[in-house]
């Protein structure tokens, strides 16, 4: 006898399948025999916090942002870098 999908056989009596039918069909379906375990999921929890840690700090190091002003300077003609300007300093 495997694992039972109740949610399958439920559905499948309330259609008016026969019981064994039923059972046999929810029970043929396969299902992962690789679940998470509690201390599986409080490990990922750990993982993303310290993650999360380490991508906040990496984020607030002065070399790791960029201004507005920096990406005009890079990447914009004087027209953007007066707007970005003027939204940076005047809005």
């Amino acid at each position: 006898m495997g694992i039972m999908v109740s949610e399958v056989y439920e559905a499948l009596i309330a259609a008016g399948a026969p019981e064994d039918k039923a059972k046999a069909a929810a029970e043929a379906i396969p299902v992962s025999g690789v679940l998470a375990t509690r201390e599986d999921i409080a490990d990922t929890k750990q993982d993303i916090v310290a993650l999360r840690a380490a991508t906040q700090q990496d984020i607030a190091r002065p070399e790791n942002r960029w201004t507005k002003l920096e990406l005009a300077a890079y990447g914009v003609g004087a027209t953007d870098l007066a707007l970005l300007i003027d939204l940076a300093f005047f809005s």
